[in-house]
């Protein structure tokens, strides 16, 4: 081999042009214009260059980090005294002008030296080079936690594990760290008369040894491959080459891309009111790496004042990607229309939209374990993928159908194949789950590459209830069974999900009887008695802490069937079952994996829940609205200002059926999962029409940390009639006595002009009761009444029939009745005159539940002198954040008052949508006119109140 040349004091040249050098810095990343240099990790350089084969997503592949680190802890704790775990190494390569930073952090190590190497030549202390007791070779071991072992004992470990090991050795090698000479005949052992500093050909050699270590009984397999450093870096160059042709492309383009998105303009005509304010926020959350939060009115346009701006941040590398987020898939159709646009001008710039799984893969429904043996686009999927990833490369924007299209042209997966090419994008449109969500995330973005993406958080208002669900989880016994009967009848065998469901019936039965007969709590924290009416209502435990042993029983369980299932002939055995059965196996399965993931991360936030049927706790959980529920049950006064429906569970009463009995781990602050990430990113803007109370959201979502920006309405205010009724309740218990004047409300308004209205309501069954009552009185009007669980043809024709109306047809009315929070409180658009007028009856609260006093009693119990205990990934942001509203009792606010009336705010923003609409809104509630309400009016609402339906009537009539 030809000499090599390291920035270090050994000299040596590289073949095919490289140079190599140490590097000091420990940096993760792409591609940096500050220092031109491509930034590489090991594992991305082998599972490039060496990855091959099927696609195999096991049951297990997407098993928790928690987990695999305890294997790497273990196996690392059991190495000895001469163990290194986790040895980073950073060494630059010069190859035909690129300049590529690799890194990467070897699992462990034998006989190195922790501190670095000696560069003294004149020192021959084998300590202070880390040469080995005995003269051993440097042992490199990596790691490797996997669901099943195979069994053939011709089969030799993984080549792109060995391949990663390797790179490690090669890295070790150049770095001039614990060097053992071998001598020239291939003795290891070594001869101290060689001169290392001047004789080159004793060469230093190294023992890799590969562990595999199954999750479920954390059996060992290890395999030894020795190799010398010379033929270590020889294969890393050659694999750098291989590379490099990939990243000379990728960063000629990123330069070209750099060019044009400095020149290009803005993509329309010019920026509305309040949309260039907007856009320098998110250009200097960009650039500051800080995190703003900025509230823009219906019509700001925010999609481009934030695309562009991050854009902008992006042409200057002030981050490596951006990714837009979005609470819906209809969301994602504004982004890719304006990339659409700006690809005009910015050619070079790559966008990918993913798609759920289930929407785009094509077996049925993608669901069940993918494999070679059940799909083919599974089968060779990684001897194809360079092909189908350089296609992709040449599309500017690659949306659902355009992975598809490259997926059929190369037979790969198109979710796993638009999972990878996300990689490769500067922007990528997807749901919040790819960025928050544990189970789904792209990891690799965040914690393998922290400061690298920018977040666009769209719609933010959604994020702390899909933030909720992200980090709770439930199991129920039914589930479970029907699991059990399933398996049973394929392998009598396997009898694990009877064996857990016997287990939560007895801790579950003796927790809930316990909760019964113990009615003394001498230690009951504010509001515990509404807790435990609560608990009486819907035969619920509710505990700050989970029970003993919950985690070991369903570890067992999946275990179990990850290694069950790793046989082949089990898995084909499965496989030929009925789709409806192997789907209820699986989401038994992994509805425990869920379990296991959230127990991992279980604090302060979460309380754990016993319930005698945890559907009733899905039918009121957090961020459910109203249209969830019937109210037609008894009431209690939660406070002063309002009296809550509750819905009793069926097995309130004297006998007690433990036949669906389950639990539900509930996360009742999100903040701590959400704000984790955002540390990790490179900036982040949280936006959205309705962010009122400012507060709570960066509560909720950042610790309490950030910047908040309000943007004014970009529309002249006198296009916006805000009228508000008093004298009028919608609490539940005055609903009978007010339906009449809340009909005579709707009547005056749909009355003073034809066109099209919405008019929203607290629950499906006051809906009705109003929408029938209307209906028999004005038979003339077109009414139209939203249904629980429409689908999506449905959904389809109830908007549909929101057609423009000309104010001069008389009698062409059309009135449409739906649950506020609901399918069409948000997410449609209908300008100009498809629609005239909004509704609103009450304030939205959400019915009173277990989990919503959980949640109240969490904010009302958050003091100073607690603190928050914060698990955070980066300690800097955890040191800096700020105490978030402690001590204020704002548990009503933030459990009821405020989800609540940002459901009012989402209906009223349906209204006005361009500068030239014109249009009503009509709040309907007494509780509008208090303080409490008054003060999270938007400062662009001028509300006129209103004490009877004939006065709004001619009002409404001047305005028109």
């Amino acid at each position: 081999m030809a000499e090599l040349k390291t920035q270090s004091n050994d000299e040596m040249k590289a073949e095919k042009g490289i140079e190599v050098g140490t590097d000091a810095e420990s940096d993760h990343g792409d591609l940096s214009n500050e220092d031109n240099c491509l930034r590489v990790s090991v594992r991305e350089l082998v599972e490039f260059s060496c990855a091959g084969g099927d696609l195999v997503v096991s049951l297990r592949a997407r098993t928790s980090m928690e987990e695999g680190s305890r294997i790497h802890r273990m196996l690392q704790a059991s190495g000895g005294s001469d163990y290194h775990p986790e040895r980073h190494f950073s060494h630059v390569f010069h190859l035909h002008g690129l300049k590529i930073h690799l890194s990467g952090r070897a699992d462990g190590i034998i006989g190195d030296m922790v501190n670095g190497p000696c560069h003294d030549r004149a020192c021959h202390d084998s300590a202070c080079h880390g040469v080995a007791t005995g003269n051993r070779p440097i042992e490199i071991n990596e790691i490797k936690g996997v669901s099943s072992i195979p069994e053939d004992p011709s089969w030799n470990g993984e080549e792109v594990h060995w391949a990663q090991a390797r790179c490690y050795g090669a890295l070790h090698f150049l770095e001039g760290s614990g060097k053992n000479e071998s001598c020239p005949d291939g003795d290891i052992s070594c001869d101290t008369s060689c001169d290392t500093s001047s004789d080159t050909s004793c060469d230093t050699f190294y023992s890799f040894r590969l562990t595999y270590c199954r999750f479920s009984d954390h059996l060992i397999r290890e395999f030894i491959r020795h190799e010398e450093g010379p033929s270590l870096v020889s294969f890393l160059i050659e694999l750098l080459e291989n590379y490099a042709s990939w990243l000379a492309l990728r960063r000629s383009r990123i330069c070209l891309r750099n060019e044009q998105i400095a020149a290009a303009p803005f993509p329309f005509p010019g920026f509305r009111a309040g949309q260039r304010r907007m856009a320098a926020g998110v250009f200097r959350a960009i650039r500051d790496r800080k995190t703003v939060f900025i509230e823009a009115p219906t019509g700001t346009g925010k999609t481009a004042a934030s695309i562009f701006p991050g854009l902008k941040a992006l042409g200057l590398s002030h981050c490596e990607r951006l990714m837009f987020l979005t609470a819906k898939t209809s969301g994602q159709q504004a982004v890719l229309e304006l990339m659409r646009i700006m690809e005009q001008t910015i050619p070079d710039l790559r966008t990918i939209a993913l798609t759920a799984k289930e929407k785009i893969c094509r077996r049925a429904g993608g669901s069940g374990e993918c494999g070679p043996d059940t799909c083919h686009f599974a089968k060779g999927f990684f001897d194809r993928l360079p092909a189908a990833l350089d296609e992709a490369s040449g599309v500017a924007v690659l949306d659902a159908d355009g992975v598809m299209g490259v997926s059929l042209n190369h037979q790969v997966c198109p979710f796993e194949f638009s999972l990878i090419a996300a990689h490769w994008a500067d922007l990528i449109i997807c749901d919040y789950n790819y960025a928050f969500d544990p189970r789904v995330s792209l990891k690799s973005l965040f914690l393998e590459r922290p400061g690298e993406t920018a977040l666009l958080v769209d719609e933010a208002h959604n994020l702390p209830d899909r933030g909720r669900a992200m980090f709770s989880a439930s199991l129920s016994r039914p589930d479970l069974k029907i699991a059990e009967g399933i398996m049973k009848k394929l392998d009598p065998s396997f009898r694990d999900f009877g064996r857990l469901s016997r287990w939560l019936l007895r801790k579950g039965r003796d927790a809930l009887i316990e909760n019964t007969e113990n009615t003394e709590n001498t230690e009951k924290p504010h509001r515990a008695e509404m807790l435990e009416q609560r608990e009486k209502e819907y035969s619920v435990r509710v505990t700050s802490e989970a029970p003993a042993g919950l985690s070991e029983a369903i570890a067992s369980l999946v275990d179990a069937f990850s290694q069950w299932s790793a046989d082949a002939d089990n898995h084909s055995r499965f496989m030929k079952l009925p789709k409806k059965s192997r789907d209820q196996v699986l989401d038994a399965f992994f509805s425990c994996r869920d379990c296991i993931r959230v127990l991992e991360s279980f604090c302060q936030t979460h309380r754990f829940l016993w319930l005698m049927d945890p559907e009733d706790a899905t039918a009121v959980s957090a961020g459910s609205s109203s249209a969830n529920f019937s109210a037609g049950s008894s009431s209690t006064g939660l406070t002063s200002h309002d009296s809550l429906s509750v819905t009793k569970s069926p097995f309130s009463g004297s006998k007690r059926n433990y036949t669906k009995l389950g639990f539900r781990i509930f996360c009742a602050d999100p903040s701590n999962g959400l704000s984790n990430i955002l540390d990790l990113c490179a900036g982040a803007a949280i936006f959205s029409a309705t962010l009122i109370p400012s507060e709570y959201h960066l509560d909720l979502i950042n610790r309490g940390r950030g910047s908040f920006e309000s943007i004014g309405s970009p529309f002249p205010r006198e296009n916006l009639f805000l009228g508000v009724v008093g004298g009028i309740s919608s609490r539940f218990r005055d609903r009978q006595n007010s339906s009449e004047r809340v009909l005579r409300v709707i009547r005056a308004v749909t009355a003073s002009r034809p066109g099209n209205y919405l008019v929203f309501l607290p629950s499906f069954s006051y809906m009705r009761q109003i929408a029938d009552s209307f209906e028999a009185d004005f038979p003339k009007v077109d009414v139209r009444i939203q249904e629980p669980g429409m689908d999506e043809e449905a959904r389809l024709s109830f908007t549909m029939a929101f057609q423009d109306v000309q104010g001069d047809q008389p009698g062409s009315t059309m009135v449409a009745f739906a649950v506020t929070g609901g399918l069409f409180g948000e997410g449609i658009d209908l300008p100009g005159e498809r629609l005239s007028g909004v509704v609103v009856v009450g304030p939205g609260i959400p019915p009173s539940s277990v989990e919503r006093e959980i949640i109240r009693d969490h904010f009302d119990n958050l003091t100073e002198s607690e603190g928050k205990e914060v698990p955070s990934v980066n300690e800097e942001s955890a040191a800096k954040s700020a105490p978030r509203m402690l001590g204020q009792r704002r548990g009503f606010e933030y459990s009821y008052q405020y989800p609540g009336f940002q459901k009012v705010l989402q209906s009223a923003g349906r209204v006005i949508r361009t500068e030239t609409d014109r249009g009503v809104v009509v709040l309907v509630d007494d509780r509008f006119l208090s303080t409490r309400y008054r003060k999270l009016f938007p400062s662009h609402w001028r509300p006129v109140v209103f004490s009877t339906p004939e006065h709004l009537y001619r009002a409404l009539n001047r305005f028109w």
